[in-house]
């Protein structure tokens, strides 16, 4: 069984130290990668077309991935981290140096003495302070450890209660939709006595590429626009993909058994005919159905099949408005 301190690195790793970046930053990253494609077309056809191919992967790929399974049976009962302790081994060593000095003859000779006990006496106060350091160090750890151990400890007292209260505290604390917000997407939630509902705005200009990369038989790279209905299929699959990783997570984080995903995107208006925010699709997902799923095998609008929802979809027009379930 995991310690606290394991878990607390553990989710340091996958989740609190992004979430605690920059929110812009963590939205740029699917620029930052298009940019870097953008700059190996002037000069690498084969490394444009591979980034190219393992971005769009990557697009459709968002729900293989999911955090760990958090056990809060298991944090509840996790004991309070060990304080540091003071020691003095850098010291000690030091002094055992200086008392096993043994002046050589050379050293007599040459009056050397004097100054190589000095030295082994100045190694003994630089030693005092490397222990100091290490101590002051194991410390700062210590406190990090122990204010992490407290905020953990209380957050799974409310989970295992299924305080709402609780259950927020826990998606803020580890943020696990930070992968999501990665790739473009902005997260939020509502969380009430009824269950949990999240809200998954996505853009289609901004992430999903309308154009395809490829090596002709010359060798040449080939840059087309990207046909519609390719692109729209492709979008579907993004946006199916971010719903289902949006469920997975919340269920590897909560004990929950029903989430909701209501994605939106911006579409035009027909009452007023400007562009505006509109839910395009919307699952209410159920743990152990989702969990039936074969995640590195599925097509993730087909996998909608298997999931209760509401879109309207159609390769030539793309994506229609919906009522959210």
């Amino acid at each position: 069984m995991p310690t606290i301190n394991s878990f607390i690195r553990s989710a340091n790793a996958s989740y609190k130290r992004a979430a605690r970046a920059n929110a812009r930053q963590e939205r740029e990253r699917a620029k930052q990668h298009q940019q870097l494609l953008k700059e190996q077309l002037k000069s690498d056809n084969i490394s444009a077309v591979k980034t190219y191919n393992e971005y769009v992967n990557m697009l459709v790929s968002i729900h293989k991935s999911c955090a760990q399974i958090i056990n809060w049976n298991n944090l509840s009962c996790e004991p309070e981290p060990t304080k540091p302790k003071k020691t003095k081994k850098y010291e000690e060593l030091a002094a055992v140096t200086l008392h096993l000095y043994k002046p050589s003859l050379l050293d007599k000779l040459f009056g050397a003495e004097s100054k190589k006990r000095t030295k082994l006496k100045n190694a003994i106060e630089h030693a005092i302070q490397k222990d100091l350091s290490i101590f002051n160090n194991a410390v700062s750890e210590y406190n990090n450890e122990f204010a992490d151990w407290k905020i953990v400890k209380q957050i799974a007292s409310g989970v295992l209660a299924k305080e709402v209260t609780a259950y927020k505290d826990a998606i803020d604390y580890f943020a696990p939709f930070t992968n999501i917000i990665q790739l473009g997407s902005q997260v939020n939630f509502v969380i009430n006595q009824h269950g949990l509902t999240i809200n998954l705005s996505v853009s289609s200009s901004e992430i999903v590429p309308d154009y395809v990369l490829a090596i002709t038989t010359t060798g040449k790279l080939s840059n087309k626009k990207m046909t519609n209905s390719k692109f729209n299929e492709l979008y579907q699959d993004y946006v199916c993909s971010a719903a289902i990783r949006a469920a997975r997570e919340i269920f590897a984080l909560l004990p929950i058994e029903c989430v909701y995903v209501n994605t939106i995107s911006d579409l035009l208006d027909s009452s007023t005919g400007r562009i505006k925010p509109q839910p395009i699709l919307s699952c209410k997902f159920i743990r152990d159905n989702l969990s039936r799923l074969n995640f590195d095998q599925i097509d993730c609008s087909d996998a909608m099949r298997n999931i209760l929802h509401n879109m309207k979809f159609s390769k030539n027009t793309g994506f229609a408005v919906i009522d959210v379930l």
